[in-house]
């Protein structure tokens, strides 16, 4: 905000002229020097500053050396399984496996899967509108991974692995060995001696070679 648009405010809110101007800036991080732009208008003492994007560039290098220790970095992240019931008004109760309630679970359970947990999605009813929103999604973010092991997914607490995981939808004589093979591979490299496999609807443990395998029903593991 320039002097001339500052001013114009102003005269037509001369009662806030003592006051802090707050400015919400979204995806400003498409605009060329816009680091520059911010710290222009931090170092005026005038405004409150906020802002708000999809990109990983709003925690550039520029932003760290241009306001290092005058930003604070909030993140938000979809609901998880737990949160994405509570958007649905769905109580986990207790022995909730032996109860008619679970059919409903599995069904949320697998439009968790199908959707994901972007708050506006999960509580949008049509189904064609989920996925209109989706592709809106994929096209304002780029997803990049890299795996080292043969193995589906590592967790991490604390910077540190502390689980490897195997999903398949279900875990056969055609597929048991890749599976069990990849995720060892993983626990050996990661010092870990416990891990697990997410299915479609099996329920197992295995103890092989000092490796404790839990196989468990992906709507099971995902309420655990």
């Amino acid at each position: 905000m320039n002097g001339k648009r500052s001013g114009a405010y102003y005269e037509l809110y001369p009662g806030n002229t003592n006051k802090k101007i707050y400015l919400f800036f979204d995806e400003i991080q498409d605009i060329e020097n816009w680091h520059l732009f911010i710290k222009r208008l931090y170092e005026q003492k005038k405004y409150h500053i906020v802002l708000t994007g999809s990109s990983a560039r709003l925690l550039s290098k520029e932003i760290a050396t241009e306001l290092r220790g005058r930003s604070l970095t909030i993140k938000f992240f979809p609901l998880n399984f737990s949160e994405f019931l509570n958007f649905k008004n769905f109580p986990i109760i207790d022995n909730i496996e032996y109860s008619q309630e679970r059919f409903q679970l599995i069904n949320y359970a697998a439009e968790f899967l199908t959707y994901g947990g972007f708050p506006r999605v999960t509580m949008e009813p049509s189904h064609q509108r989920k996925k209109d929103l989706l592709n809106d999604y994929l096209d304002m973010i780029i997803f990049k991974d890299a795996q080292n092991f043969e193995c589906d997914f590592i967790i991490t607490e604390a910077e540190k692995a502390a689980e490897a995981i195997q999903v398949t939808h279900q875990l056969n004589r055609d597929n048991s060995e890749r599976e069990l093979r990849g995720l060892k591979s993983a626990l050996k490299e990661l010092g870990l001696k416990k891990g697990t496999i997410i299915t479609a609807d099996t329920e197992d443990e295995i103890i092989d070679t000092g490796y404790h395998i839990s196989i468990i029903p992906y709507w099971k593991w995902m309420i655990s």
